[in-house]
């Protein structure tokens, strides 16, 4: 594929924005007009001022931006958001959409949050034809289809997960061939209360035995984990606290009230270790785990565990005060079948993020393919 060397000048015209500007903080939440900047969103907001509309032209525009040196395709009218949003368009005969998947590949060199327009000015690119452009923008627009596709499957199979879960962990659907009263029981009465120990950040190793701790409760789990991620030498595992298949590990500190106990089952086969600031629960073979930590998570008892927390600028929760909440459930038979459910519907979203995530890949690697160029910025310029 033959390819010319060409300025920044020689592929966008640059728009003022001036006229069409709206404060971040006259954005609103719903309204007549999208506002796009340069954040990682799409739309930033919305906004009735027509007087302040971009009209865009035939083709699309690009938007830069000047602190986040993102670049964002635009086919349609908006206003303009907050201060260093560039608008850009296409110097005949170039394709617009084309030019923006440029500039997504190119991206200028991180200088902090400082102004990068100048440094995109500074680009030289290699691109292909007008008529190859047109092609290659054609090729992508449809893998960015797929993409946005499966992003809304992705959601929309989250949300049927949480209504289902919701109604099932609440009583308000009931699974077939169920029908036996709910109790209400404490925390306390199920099981054991037990402490994590040991294990610093440090002591994480990519190799070892599997451990858990309670600051990935916050960030790398939800309601229920098999394979651990990080790992401890034998040394440190012999220190922390040996976990067994269908523990409740609970964060036992945290930064806000809101998210104080946030619990997460241990279901793996293999040995694991569990790290300090983790409160455990033990429960009887009669209770699933998966039920219990998935029912621990639901809004209204994270309300309560908020209720029962300690301190300011860290919170506590003791095992005492998780073990004085009373929660209503079914027998462990029905435990199990919502337990199954939920997982089912689990397993499905996680296919779906699995395809979803594999498009990506595959977008990313077409766009390097056939995008791909060498730039030349000349960052120290001014």
């Amino acid at each position: 594929m033959d390819r010319a060397e060409v300025g920044f000048d020689d592929l966008f015209v640059r728009r003022s924005s001036q006229d069409h500007k709206v404060q971040a903080r006259d954005y609103l939440a719903t309204g007549r007009f999208p506002v796009v900047d340069q954040g990682q969103k799409a739309i930033a907001g919305y906004s009735d001022r027509e007087d302040l509309l971009f009209r865009v032209p035939p083709g699309g525009a690009v938007v830069f931006g000047d602190h986040t040196r993102l670049t964002k395709y635009v086919d349609f009218d908006f206003l303009v958001g907050a201060d260093g949003t560039q608008l850009l368009l296409a110097r005949p005969p170039h394709d617009v959409r084309f030019l923006a998947y440029l500039l997504e590949l190119n991206r200028v060199p991180d200088g902090g949050y400082s102004r990068h327009f100048k440094y995109l000015q500074t680009m030289r690119f290699q691109v292909p034809s007008a008529e190859e452009q047109v092609r290659i923008a054609t090729v992508i627009r449809d893998l960015d289809d797929q993409v946005r596709c499966l992003e809304r499957l992705v959601i929309k199979q989250r949300r049927v997960r949480e209504a289902v879960a919701q109604d099932l962990l609440s009583g308000k659907r009931r699974v077939a061939d169920h029908d036996t009263d709910w109790s209400v029981r404490a925390l306390s009465t199920l099981g054991s209360f037990l402490k994590g120990r040991g294990i610093r950040r440090d002591d994480v190793r990519d190799e070892g035995v599997p451990c858990i701790r309670y600051g990935e409760l916050y960030t790398l789990y939800r309601d229920y984990v098999s394979e651990p991620l990080s790992r401890v030498d034998d040394a440190v595992a012999k220190t922390a606290f040996p976990l067994r298949k269908g523990d409740l590990l609970f964060t036992g500190s945290g930064e806000t009230a809101a998210e104080i106990g946030t619990c997460v089952a241990y279901v793996g086969d293999g040995p694991a270790v569990a790290g300090g600031d983790l409160v455990l629960l033990r429960p009887r073979p009669s209770h699933d785990p998966v039920f219990l930590a998935c029912l621990m998570n639901t809004p209204p008892l994270r309300a309560r565990r908020a209720r029962l927390a300690q301190g300011d600028a860290v919170v506590h929760i003791s095992a005492a005060a998780l073990g004085s909440i009373e929660v209503a459930m079914p027998d462990g038979a029905e435990q199990a079948a919502i337990a199954a459910v939920i997982a089912d519907l689990d397993a499905e979203t996680r296919a779906l993020e699995a395809r979803l995530e594999k498009v990506r890949r595959v977008r990313l690697g077409v766009l390097q393919e056939l995008v791909g160029t060498r730039r030349r910025p000349r960052v120290g310029a001014a």
